[in-house]
């Protein structure tokens, strides 16, 4: 492993929980997050970092467009909206941090769905790159496609949040 990585471990509490020790242990201006199963494009983080370098493109984060591999006859998304992803995104620790930790919800979705609402209700601005640089590697026995007990009632509970965080910031 090369001396510029650190593994950081901790015990099984979610993937919002294992995000935030991560973005806690970042002493980089930048960062980008990989789950297991994923895979990036050689050139992801290059292209991602030409739109945070363009001054004229004014953002803050980038995300890319995912393919899928893998289990594609299970649950798929379209290319095209895909991307809005734990996976994809390239964002300035600091504006990652002003927006607050990946809460996990109760039932275990979603919680980067919460993330990015809240990120956008702060005014992160954000760039899609039209170009698929991730592969999200899809198998029955990711969280993402167990059984959807608890998904409808996770999704509300998202979006009841959304709707009391723009009536804060008087939206």
């Amino acid at each position: 492993m090369s001396p510029q990585v650190t593994v950081v471990r901790t015990k099984n509490q979610g993937a919002g929980a294992a995000t935030n020790v991560g973005v806690a242990a970042v002493e980089t201006p930048f960062l980008t997050m990989l789950d297991s199963d994923d895979l990036w494009k050689p050139t992801k983080i290059e292209e991602q970092f030409a739109v945070l370098k363009d001054t004229q493109a004014d953002v803050q984060a980038v995300l890319c467009r995912l393919t899928p591999f893998g289990e594609v006859t299970q649950k798929t998304a379209d290319e095209k909206t895909s991307g809005w992803s734990r996976s994809t995104l390239l964002i300035e620790t600091e504006v990652f941090r002003r927006v607050g930790p990946v809460v996990d919800m109760e039932n275990g979705f979603g919680e980067m769905i919460d993330w990015f609402s809240r990120a956008k209700s702060t005014g992160v601005k954000f760039h899609m790159v039209d170009e698929p640089l991730a592969l999200r590697r899809i198998h029955s026995g990711s969280t993402s496609f167990k059984a959807d007990q608890g998904r409808a009632e996770d999704m509300l509970r998202i979006a009841h949040r959304a709707i009391m965080n723009r009536r804060k910031c008087g939206e």
